[in-house]
């Protein structure tokens, strides 16, 4: 049997991974020297520039990715269980599974942030599923304050699901007549013509969506998001106001038949 290697977490808690998969997972005290000393350059690589040399063994690369998204991961994570133990727990395996994953693709760039939220929401479903209370998730007393810096939380914001949603339908809406128009058409010509109109519908949409979730679902920065993604922040603000326009139709559209 393999000895495994302990990784710090918060409170004293220990998670345990493989000596051949990481030699050891970024800690606070790692981190802090990472912001010092970390070269300019690799800083501002995005993401998936990031993922590429995490999986050619580049282990500062990883503790760059982590610094940048461990605490937002963690404020999500809290949101779901409240409880500050359990979504520390949580946070450590999210980005272990993320290592394990990207080291062994031959495209570990397509393992972005999204996916972070994708592996908490099937741990937690895990956690819930092996956990015979599920009442007796609280927060301890003394760290009740922790609570107040949920960003983004849900239940801060009861209905901020629902409105999302409503979002992701709007910039959904202009993809599904694309589809229905390629369904009624009958020529070759015209059928030519409607499949060329939904492949471009449906790269707008993918890129409304991405641009909908890193700012507004996941709450990065415009420049954050340039980062992530390798853009410019023109561009960033290009997409951001595309995407405004485009909800803003949609609601104009609702408005007109009612």
């Amino acid at each position: 049997m393999k000895r495994g290697i302990p990784i710090p977490i918060y409170k004293d808690a220990y998670m345990t991974i493989l000596d051949n998969n990481i030699a050891v997972f970024p800690s606070r005290k790692k981190l802090e020297t990472v912001r010092q000393t970390i070269n300019c350059e690799t800083y501002h690589l995005s993401d998936g520039e990031l993922l590429y040399l995490v999986a050619k063994g580049d282990k500062l690369a990883f503790e760059h990715f982590y610094d940048r998204h461990e605490k937002r991961i963690y404020n999500k994570a809290l949101s779901k269980c409240q409880n500050i133990q359990l979504a520390a727990q949580l946070v450590q395996e999210v980005f272990v599974k993320l290592y394990l994953r990207v080291i062994d693709s031959e495209d570990p760039s397509k393992y972005q942030v999204g996916y972070l939220y994708t592996i908490l929401e099937t741990s937690y479903i895990d956690y819930l599923r092996s956990c015979p209370d599920k009442t007796n998730i609280a927060l301890d007393h003394e760290e009740n304050n922790d609570k107040d810096s949920i960003i983004g939380s849900d239940h801060a914001c009861p209905d901020k699901i629902a409105e999302q949603d409503d979002v992701i339908r709007m910039i959904m809406k202009p993809l599904a007549k694309a589809k229905e128009l390629v369904h009624k058409s009958t020529g070759i010509a015209e059928k030519k013509l409607a499949l060329h109109r939904k492949k471009k519908v449906e790269e707008d949409t993918n890129l409304a969506i991405e641009t909908f979730n890193q700012l507004y679902c996941y709450g990065y920065s415009m420049q954050e998001m340039a980062t992530n993604l390798g853009l410019t922040l023109e561009q960033v603000k290009y997409r951001n106001k595309k995407l405004i326009d485009l909800v803003k139709c949609r609601l104009d559209e609702t408005e007109r038949h009612r």
